[in-house]
């Protein structure tokens, strides 16, 4: 499929080729058990963004302008990231080499700093250097990147799409076979 329009028009035809809808609504069994096992805080939110974008992507081939694919888009969820899922999930909440409830790392301090309130990481979003992406208990999602202090707020994931593809703008989504 061809993406046409400014880069909110071509992200939301990427996530409706990809299986989003507003209404949208997956299952989000297993996601407890994991956090639980990575000792890292569930919110009602964090289900609430996995049920309406666990999975999305995850059999699509997207090409950009430069020529690049997908490999340097990523869109990855921590309860779909297989094996090593709790622990990309700890490693997004605590420091390293640290037991869970030890020591909470500085991007999860940042979150929880801009939103005032709990967060729990939900993914890594984002083209070539993503962010890290933390739902708070108010319903916002916190983008926090390695290489800058300041975070990103926002409402939905069609902004932090349409904010982190603005310099790499998507031409074409294709779904694998």
């Amino acid at each position: 499929m061809v993406l046409n329009g400014s880069i909110r028009e071509r992200v939301w035809q990427m996530l409706s080729c990809g299986g989003y809808s507003r209404n949208r609504k997956v299952s989000s069994d297993g996601c407890e058990a994991l956090y639980a096992k990575a000792g890292v805080p569930f919110l009602p939110a964090a289900r609430r963004f996995y049920e309406r974008c666990g999975g999305l992507f995850s059999d699509c081939e997207i090409i950009f302008e430069t020529g690049s694919d997908s490999r340097e888009f990523y869109f990855y969820l921590y309860p779909d990231m297989g094996e090593d899922a709790a622990v990309e999930l700890y490693k997004a909440y605590y420091d390293k080499g640290t037991s869970a409830g030890e020591r909470i790392c500085g991007e999860a301090l940042a979150a929880k700093a801009a939103a005032g309130t709990e967060v729990s990481p939900v993914g890594i979003i984002g083209y070539y250097y993503p962010a890290t992406v933390y739902a708070a208990e108010n319903g916002m999602l916190y983008c926090v990147h390695e290489y800058e202090s300041d975070v990103r707020v926002f409402a939905d994931v069609e902004e932090i799409l349409a904010y982190e593809l603005q310099a790499h703008r998507p031409i074409r989504i294709e779904r694998r076979r």
